[in-house]
């Protein structure tokens, strides 16, 4: 991609990019260990989701950007936000190399559980963060298998990173991290209001590729050998989604 974001200052003195341009995931030098990963198997057709509002009787109450500590179910998974005690499976994962090999562009850069309790901390109190988290369970038995997270880099409800990877790698194939994805773009379309979404992965993730493309996702371009494990480069594949054609496909 040819376009690198532009910088301004917000109110409190931070950096922000504009919204008409987008960068890739932070490369494995973040410590907070952001994650793309893999999302495989079909979505399950005619899934009713149902929204689960803490103190909220309707989800008319929501209104973007923000989305308040909630759970959304699908037929075979529900999402719910991250907390505290997550952390420690967190960890687990971020260091499992097979999980990784396809999470982050660099299988070798491992995450520290101080590392994850800052960013949780960040993430918890600070109102300008960029990053909301999600942890993904099963809703047979309410394991935690995964998890997801939405970045965003505006304040204009143009544009919404997103990213995902299943933890416990015995379900993948099985459909959940398609779901999980589904319902991951119900909070950015619907309830945040974003325009746009947009996620990066590596080109030879093929299952990924195939998964977030049954989720709506359209190939848009690829940055070559912009990441580096394994003794070589490697490419990065762009993919994106708007908000009319997810409200086409809810309609179709």
């Amino acid at each position: 991609m040819s376009c690198r974001p532009s910088a301004r200052t917000s109110s409190r003195g931070r950096s922000r990019q504009s919204p008409t341009h987008r960068s890739p995931p932070r490369r494995p030098s973040d410590p907070s260990g952001r994650v793309f990963g893999p999302s495989s198997g079909r979505r399950t057709a005619g899934a009713r989701r149902t929204l689960c509002l803490v103190g909220r009787k309707t989800a008319s109450a929501i209104s973007p950007p923000r989305v308040p500590r909630h759970m959304i179910e699908g037929a075979t998974v529900r999402l719910r936000k991250v907390e505290k005690a997550d952390l420690p499976l967190l960890h687990r994962w971020a260091n499992d190399r097979e999980v990784v090999a396809w999470a982050r562009f660099s299988p070798e850069h491992m995450t520290s559980l101080a590392a994850l309790e800052k960013a949780y901390e960040k993430e918890l109190h600070d109102e300008e963060t960029e990053r909301t988290s999600y942890m993904i369970e099963e809703r047979a038995s309410s394991r935690s298998i995964g998890w997801c997270v939405v970045r965003t880099w505006d304040r204009k409800h143009v544009s919404a990173n997103v990213g995902i990877s299943l933890g416990e790698k015995e379900l993948w194939g099985k459909g959940y991290g398609s779901e999980a994805m589904e319902l991951l773009l119900e909070i950015v379309f619907d309830h945040q209001g974003w325009h746009h979404a947009e996620l990066w992965t590596l080109a030879e993730n093929e299952r990924a590729i195939k998964s977030f493309e049954k989720t709506g996702f359209r190939r848009v371009g690829v940055e070559r050998e912009v990441a580096y494990f394994s003794g070589g480069y490697h490419d990065v594949v762009l993919m994106e989604q708007l908000k009319s054609e997810w409200d086409a496909r809810k309609a179709s």
